[in-house]
């Protein structure tokens, strides 16, 4: 018993030393975000940041995205205040029964046993001490864990604000043309590609676990391409009968179809998780990683829509939709995809660091063009004579759902035309953060 008390109070000890340490920790920490916040607020109030502001911002934003990952501060480690209860109040019962205990388990009590039994008494004075100074000093740093995370939180809020609607690179001048050739020379550097590809193989060796998985997912769900489309294909066929038409026919397509949408997804999320991972990243794989992450769910929509308008998919079999039209929209995804988001993701990989410096430039410049294409593919889908109005006009369709299609042509091509507007004034982060959210909503 003296043994294990012993343990336990050198364990003790060390875990008070411990928390008392992350306890100066944490006002440290939450001071120094306090400091770090009073002068970004002083520098937005200047309102002449521009590009540099946005990335003091950016920097910001990344100290804070794991803000207790670091073992000096994270009190997730320890013991939580009531498993300490716990053990305080058991060292307490041992010590008020102390006397007794060993009059029972001890009747014909020894004079060499009295000093053994005087030191187990005082192990057990000292770790209820112990004990009771650790409670409110790990009460108190659990508070303030949850201060600062609130308040990290509040940061956050507001460096998105900011972000979203600051001017991170001039307008477009003649100068701006003529730094894209620059700007394009540094985009495709051989070393950012041997940095991306050298990092990818980093990845693999330090998780060989998971991307095998990862690797597996995507082989097989290639490989059962056709029986994926032939079960498709069967849904679609029950669904022609009233005996045999059930809404969970409706839910298996779904289920199928997304399957069929998924690879190239996966591909990019391995893509993007890969390129997180790197320990010390340069401006440009920051960025990449960036544009890969925004693009995993675009693609996914984009991939989702070209399978649900396949022949005798979810579209033309579930909702009756026609079957001109979802040839037209499969080829409309298909050509947008190629376009706007390898544009995406190389306009993201000019906005952190150095980098910053071609975001007015090659930036924009793929940021307007993905969009230039995308109002002329908007215009393709819905006036060509296989489009959305054509496809109305042939089934006489209400007036209502006719106004609707009308107004979903005009604001298809009219934002896509303010986003533009927005990058040619130097508003390119806003002008992605709105492209992304347009993407969602559509979906």
């Amino acid at each position: 018993d003296v043994e294990a008390l012993l343990r336990e109070y050198t364990d003790t000890v060390g875990l008070s030393k411990k928390v008392l340490a992350s306890q100066v920790a944490a006002t440290q920490r939450s001071d120094g975000l306090e400091q770090e916040y009073s002068q970004l607020q002083t520098q937005v109030e200047m309102r002449d940041g521009g590009r540099a502001l946005a990335q003091v911002l950016f920097d910001l934003q990344d100290q804070l995205l794991n803000p207790i990952s670091d073992d000096v501060f994270n009190s997730a480690k320890f013991p939580t205040v009531d498993d300490l209860r716990l053990r305080n109040l058991k060292v307490e019962r041992a010590l008020r029964n102390h006397t007794s205990t060993q009059m029972q388990r001890f009747p014909g009590l020894s004079s060499e046993a009295e000093p053994l039994l005087d030191a187990e008494k005082e192990l057990l004075d000292r770790l209820s001490k112990e004990y009771r100074d650790l409670l409110p000093v790990l009460s108190a740093l659990d508070v303030a864990d949850g201060l600062y995370l609130q308040r990290v939180d509040e940061v956050r809020d507001y460096i998105s604000e900011q972000l979203f609607w600051i001017r991170s690179a001039a307008p477009v001048t003649v100068s701006s043309f003529s730094e894209i050739p620059s700007g394009m020379a540094w985009l495709f550097d051989a070393d950012h590609w041997r940095e991306f590809a050298r990092n990818l193989f980093l990845l693999m060796t330090r998780f060989p676990a998971r991307c095998l998985v990862l690797l597996i997912a995507v082989v097989t769900l290639c490989i059962t391409r056709p029986w994926i489309i032939a079960a498709l294909t069967r849904v679609g066929l029950g669904t022609r009968r009233i005996s045999t038409d059930r809404y969970k026919l409706t839910w298996q397509a779904l289920g199928l179809t997304l399957l069929l949408a998924l690879p190239i997804p996966l591909v990019l999320f391995f893509l993007a998780w890969g390129t997180m991972q790197a320990e010390d990243p340069s401006a440009w794989l920051r960025g990449m990683g960036s544009g890969l992450n925004n693009a995993i769910w675009v693609v996914l929509v984009l991939e989702f829509a070209g399978a649900a308008s396949r022949p005798g998919g979810l579209g033309i079999v579930h909702f009756d939709a026609n079957a001109k039209t979802m040839r037209l929209l499969r080829k409309v995804v298909f050509r947008l995809g190629i376009v706007y988001v390898p544009a995406q993701v190389l306009a993201a990989s000019t906005l952190y660091g150095d980098a910053s410096q071609y975001s007015g430039s090659v930036g924009r410049c793929f940021f307007i063009c993905a969009h230039v294409w995308v109002i002329l593919l908007v215009i393709r889908m819905f006036k060509s004579s296989q489009g959305l109005l054509a496809s109305s006009e042939e089934k006489e369709t209400q007036v209502g759902r006719r106004k609707l299609q009308y107004f979903l042509f005009a604001l298809t091509s009219i934002v896509p035309s303010a986003l533009i507007v927005l990058a040619w004034q130097g508003y390119l982060i806003t002008a992605i953060e709105l492209s992304l959210n347009f993407v969602a909503t559509l979906a």
